[in-house]
């Protein structure tokens, strides 16, 4: 659904399809990025809580975790790099191949279209086996939270003139979503062997409750949440949006959560990545073909065009690339 989100806001914005007017809800859908983060920790802790207790348990975390992403990615990066045929400097291709692209105003958006967050989530991997080890429970993990918020804030603030977005891109400011997401993986162990119903309960509460903080924060006027230069609103849509997280995790309601939703999800970062290139190309030809047409029939059509095409490459990257790459090494395991 995270990347589906981008998608579409991708395809609306990059386009115009909305000449100029999108309404201010749709704006934030880009926010659904640092909940790709918060997933992301997620997974990792039910994925390697139990294995980094040892050097080897953390190096081959690191080797997955570097097939995981790092193939794709430059292989996006060639496509991108041909296609505009601007070709990077040394400089530029240092930065991406090692990941250190984030660290630098400027070169943060990487050679990927929408690869900034690449940067984030592999310096993230970087300090996991280390964060797990300090966040070891509920008590910590708030505790953690709490703190990367406020340097988060900080950081958000000190980086406020830099252009570009320099300031949302870098990883400090993403921090506390990263953390947010260990911290749910506590809460779940607690709340996990829980009845049915009560999950269920718990999993409804959590969704209402984020739904009822977000159309309070609608109500708040914008400028009343800018400090210092920093516009702290789609920050903090950011942590509210963390609880649907544990929510899905403990009661995964079938009509949110089906073979169609967990297939995307499973290709979702091939969606993520390739998406923009579809965008770029087949998205802009067909919203030139259908100037003149209601505006209604330009935007689903595109977008229906845009999602289709991309989630089906995103598969054939998945199951033919992607995943025997991941494999390299070790035995073979689907992620």
């Amino acid at each position: 659904m995270a990347a589906v989100s981008v998608a579409i806001f991708h395809s609306v914005v990059l386009l115009d399809l909305s000449n100029g007017r999108p309404p201010e809800w749709f704006m934030q859908l880009h926010i659904a990025v640092p909940l790709f983060f918060t997933i992301s920790a997620f997974a990792l802790c039910a994925g390697y809580s139990a294995s980094l207790s040892s050097w080897r348990g953390v190096r081959e975390f690191y080797w997955r975790r570097y097939f995981r992403i790092a193939p794709l990615f430059y292989v996006m990066a060639t496509v991108w790099t041909f296609y505009t045929s601007s070709y990077p400097s040394i400089e530029d291709v240092v930065l991406n191949v090692v990941f250190a692209f984030n660290l630098l105003p400027g070169k943060d958006g990487s050679l990927v279209a929408a690869g900034w967050s690449l940067g984030v989530e592999m310096l993230f991997y970087v300090f996991f086996p280390l964060l797990l080890l300090v966040l070891r429970d509920v008590r910590s993990g708030a505790a953690g939270l709490v703190a990367s918020t406020v340097i988060a804030a900080a950081a958000a603030v000190l980086m406020a003139s830099v252009p570009d977005r320099f300031g949302w891109h870098f990883f400090v400011v993403q921090g506390p979503y990263f953390v947010g997401g260990i911290l749910l993986f506590h809460i779940f162990e607690r709340v996990a062997r829980n009845t049915v119903s009560e999950r269920r309960t718990l999993a409804l509460l959590l969704m209402a409750s984020v739904m009822l903080a977000l159309s309070v924060l609608a109500m708040v006027d914008r400028h009343a949440l800018t400090f210092m230069g920093w516009y702290a609103r789609e920050n903090i849509i950011g942590l509210l949006l963390m609880p649907l997280v544990l929510a899905f995790a403990v009661f995964p309601f079938p009509a949110l959560v089906n073979r169609a939703t967990i297939f995307i999800g499973t290709v979702s970062y091939g969606v993520y990545l390739i998406h923009p290139f579809v965008i770029a190309t087949l998205g802009r030809t067909v919203a030139q073909h259908m100037a003149g047409k209601p505006a209604w029939l330009v935007v689903i059509t595109t977008i229906t065009t845009v999602l289709s095409v991309t989630i089906t490459a995103a598969a054939v990257t998945y199951f033919g690339f992607e995943r025997r790459v991941s494999n390299f090494g070790r035995p073979a395991r689907v992620e």
